[in-house]
């Protein structure tokens, strides 16, 4: 959701500035989301 909500803005900034990380569980993220959150 936050994902599709900063490429939707189609800003270079966040669009929640002091959110820093969201990730839940302990399994690790697919290569693609990982490159793409960074």
């Amino acid at each position: 959701m936050m994902l599709s909500a900063q490429l939707g803005s189609g800003r270079s900034e966040p669009v929640v500035p002091s959110l820093r990380m969201l990730i839940g569980g302990g399994a690790a993220c697919p290569a693609e989301l990982h490159k793409q959150v960074r």
